[in-house]
């Protein structure tokens, strides 16, 4: 593997590199650079330096000049243009030295270097005794600057610019502008300073702690207070401090950007997430990559924003970084599979199933936790579709591959068991919770399991409530016969009612008997009439 190899000759330079055996880290940091792979901008910028180191310095500005000549955008531009202006003036090149310096300040305005540029430019004006120019140049510093070695390097020079040419006025007027102290009070600043400088750099940090906590009492508006800010946030936050560290580094972010801000930067986020302020580490880390020059810090800070951005349901920024770390060549496989992971989290919130099913199946492949929760959801997901024996399954390689994730297995049993519930296999439903119950030893699935199992009692109590009732079934008609009852149209039948015959006149005897015989007779058939009605 090519790629593999240019890496590897940088890595023996590096090493030869720490061994100070330069001549050997120069052989192969020029061999990667041959090779042409991979890091480029690197091996070229380490053989420089390298070569610097020993005196080479024209190698070292030729290595340079093709570091800066390539067309490929490279984070080590802004060191390469500073170490070239160096490296010309100690060949005395200085017209060149200026070019760079210059050429830094105007096309980097973010880079660490822009206030040493700044100071150097001022530096050559006033060895050519271009003093205007050099007072640009310095007044920029502090003012851009203010409150760090830097800036009381450059008021340093306005003193003597001024003090030379017999301009105590202009200089003390100027003092007064921005709010300078006199000089003995630079002096007592300087010193006070570096005795808590001092304790810092010999790793005592309690007393580290006390004398600059002292210092930035004493001098509110110090010259050295940015410094003294980042020392005493770095101590505090290795002692454990965490509340009194963030409001160090939060100094530090809010000046204009220095040689402290990137790891201030880094340092806030993570105690920001330690502390559960969520927004506040987004807003470190989303800092932190526009404004890192070293690449690790960079990637660290995408992420972050990754895993933050979903925590805190911004899933459109989640799958933008999810889908720039998944296409990144890296080796952290544990990484690799918490991307896929939380990328298919994120889309399946905006129910794209599809892709998250295959996103899940990918970090599935993984034997860690992350491999553990995908796999759940893949089951989870084959649920939902109603691949009710592809999720039975599913469920079963869980436990057989993930047996050290008690959770996911726990987790995985509860979907088991609505699973069953949902093919009418209430048994094993019961049997299947009744173990999470037994056996499980988070509170939260063991709630869970009791309420589903619960639920599916209380069904089964009320169906058989529901058996045991007598059924009386009466059918008094078929389903036709029942609604022509209502349906049919009533029939108006005409009938005739008997009409009576006439009796003749006869004598009272016999009209008597007659009229017997004839009612009799009229009665019988009305009677027969009233029967068939």
């Amino acid at each position: 593997n090519t790629k593999t190899k240019n890496d590897a000759l940088n890595r023996i330079g590096d090493c030869f590199y720490i061994d100070k055996k330069y001549t050997a880290a120069i052989e192969y940091y020029d061999k990667a650079a041959m090779l042409g792979v991979d890091k480029v901008d690197y091996s070229l910028y380490q053989s420089a330096i390298t070569n610097g180191v020993v005196g080479n310095y024209k190698d070292k500005v030729s290595l340079l000049q093709t570091l800066i000549s390539r067309k490929e955008k490279s984070h080590l531009m802004d060191d390469a243009i500073f170490q070239l202006g160096k490296t010309q003036e100690i060949l005395k090149e200085t017209n060149n030295a200026l070019a760079n310096f210059q050429l830094l300040i105007q096309d980097h305005p973010n880079s660490p270097y822009l206030s040493d540029a700044l100071i150097k430019v001022g530096l050559i004006y006033y060895n050519r005794k271009e003093d205007d120019k050099a007072l640009i140049a310095f007044k920029r510093v502090v003012n851009d600057y203010p409150k760090t070695s830097e800036s009381n390097e450059a008021l340093r020079q306005i003193k003597k610019i001024h003090i030379e040419k017999g301009e105590l006025t202009a200089y003390e007027e100027y003092l007064v502008s921005i709010g300078g102290a006199d000089s003995s009070a630079q002096v007592m600043d300087a010193d006070y300073y570096e005795v808590a400088e001092n304790s810092y750099m010999n790793g005592n940090c309690d007393k580290a702690v006390a004398k600059l906590s002292k210092y930035l009492e004493k001098y509110p508006k110090g010259t050295y207070k940015l410094n003294a800010h980042f020392y005493k946030a770095d101590c505090e936050y290795r002692s454990g401090f965490e509340n009194e560290a963030l409001l160090d580094f939060n100094y530090v972010i809010n000046q204009p950007k220095s040689k402290f801000t990137e790891t201030a930067l880094l340092k806030a986020g993570e105690i920001n997430m330690n502390l559960g302020k969520i927004e506040d580490a987004l807003n470190n880390f989303s800092q932190l990559e526009y404004l890192a020059d070293i690449p690790a810090n960079v990637f660290k800070a995408q992420v972050e924003q990754m895993r933050l951005n979903f925590k805190l349901n911004k899933y459109d920024e989640t799958i933008k970084y999810c889908q720039l770390i998944i296409n990144k060549d890296i080796e952290d496989a544990n990484l690799i599979t918490e991307s896929h992971l939380i990328y298919g989290k994120a889309v399946m919130t905006q129910d794209d199933y599809n892709l998250a099913f295959k996103e899940f199946t990918t970090a599935a492949s993984s034997a860690n936790e992350f491999g553990a929760e995908a796999k759940f959801n893949v089951a989870y997901i084959l649920h939902l579709r109603g691949e009710h024996d592809n999720c039975e399954s599913e469920v079963f390689s869980l436990i057989k591959k993930f047996s050290s994730y008690g959770y996911w297995i726990g987790k995985s049993l509860v979907l088991l068991a609505d699973n069953y519930v949902a093919k009418e296999d209430l048994f094993q439903a019961k049997v299947t919770l009744n173990n999470v119950i037994d056996n499980s030893k988070f509170p939260e699935l063991v709630n869970t399991a009791q309420q589903k199992l619960d639920i599916i009692e209380q069904q089964e109590a009320a169906q058989r409530i529901i058996e045991e009732e007598p059924e009386f079934d009466l059918e008094l008609f078929d389903g036709e016969e029942f609604e022509k009852l209502f349906n049919e149209e009533e029939e108006i039948i005409e009938e005739e009612l008997p009409k009576l015959k006439k009796l003749k006149k006869k004598s009272k005897h016999s009209k008597d008997s007659e009229l017997d015989s004839e009612t009799k007779e009229l009665k019988d058939e009305l009677e027969d009439t009233l029967k068939d009605e």
